[in-house]
């Protein structure tokens, strides 16, 4: 399998509170068809934000990993499974995962494979 483990997709709708609605939703709501609609439609829209961005950087027969990051992804709405299984759907070559390594180290291992090939 050649993927890199550090390719990052760019989490769009965390900066507008998603994951806190997502968050509360879950925890205090979790019968509600509402919190569930509104649940759904944030998972839609990180896998078309997703989507977005796998279509311009890979093609469609490229394995790669999606990596998901943060705590909404371990809420109790399923957020998850549900965008796991889109992108899944959309990409079958894809892997998503949660992080291998905590961001300062993930960053400082693309820096090193960076100065690795600009000595080739």
């Amino acid at each position: 399998m050649s993927c890199s483990p550090w390719t990052f997709i760019p989490t769009l709708y965390f900066a507008s509170g998603v994951p806190y609605v997502i968050l509360y939703l879950s925890l205090f709501t979790n019968n509600s068809w509402v919190a569930q609609r509104i649940i759904d439609d944030a998972a839609r829209k990180l896998t078309k934000a997703t989507a977005t961005v796998i279509d311009a950087i890979f093609s469609h027969n490229t394995r790669f990993e999606v990596v998901t990051t943060g705590s909404v992804w371990q809420a109790k709405s399923r957020i998850r499974d549900k965008f796991t299984a889109s992108v899944l759907t959309m990409f079958p070559s894809a892997k998503v995962i949660f992080p291998r390594y905590e961001p300062a180290y993930g960053a400082a291992l693309l820096a090193l494979q960076r100065l690795a090939e600009k000595e080739i």
